[in-house]
């Protein structure tokens, strides 16, 4: 959902994206997940749809936020991994912490950005472009939507 399904519908179609935002309120998470799910062929499963929240507001006087906050993911470090002994298909993912669309209000331009974990402990500010560039920004804050929408407020 994260890096497949919110960037370029974000980027592509805003406004049918965000507007589950406004018809489904909190659950709009889990109207992402179940989408995902779909997406995917991944059959749904309700207790993990209710972990997934969405929250919208006002990031400063000029954006607005429309973010995903998805499950807590356990801790990992790279450290503890040997990634050489690893089948591809069993390499360790980095989970998100929350994903966020970003619009500016005056000129409509639309940024989405990704806090997952680091591959040392941490964590890892993301943003996917419009073309589907995935690109690190480096390290983020702690995984709290506060600390999160601070970070964000201060690009």
């Amino acid at each position: 959902m994260a890096y497949f399904v919110l960037p370029p519908g974000a980027h592509e179609h805003f406004d049918k994206v965000v507007g589950a935002f406004g018809t489904w309120g909190e659950a709009a998470g889990a109207y992402y997940y179940t989408l995902t799910c779909g997406v995917t062929k991944i059959e749904p499963i309700k207790e993990h749809a209710h972990q997934f929240r969405a929250y919208h507001g006002e990031l400063d006087g000029a954006r607005e936020y429309f973010v995903v906050g998805y499950p807590t993911p356990p801790p990992f470090t790279m450290d503890a991994t040997d990634l050489s002994q690893l089948d591809p298909e069993k390499m360790p993912v980095l989970a998100p912490h929350f994903s966020a669309i970003l619009r500016h209000r005056q000129s409509q331009e639309v940024t989405y950005y990704v806090l997952g974990q680091a591959p040392f402990g941490g964590t890892t500010l993301r943003s996917v472009l419009r073309n589907g560039d995935n690109c690190n920004l480096g390290p983020g804050p702690t995984p709290t939507l506060e600390d999160f929408l601070g970070c964000l407020r201060s690009r």
